[in-house]
């Protein structure tokens, strides 16, 4: 894409996006739990999009 983005990302989000990409790094490398880089999504109840609420 060229340096271009799609969206900005707040400083929590991009915490985030680079936790996961650590955990998959490890899951890759070691035997580690690759769940681990996904905690913010395991912790909560998923929501569904205001448009499937309906």
């Amino acid at each position: 894409f060229g340096g271009a983005a799609r969206r900005e990302m707040d400083e929590a989000e991009a915490a985030e996006v680079l936790a996961a990409l650590d955990s998959l790094e490890q899951a890759m490398l070691t035997q580690s739990d690759p769940l681990t880089g996904f905690a913010d999504l395991l912790s909560r109840t998923p929501e569904l999009p205001e448009h499937l609420k309906k």
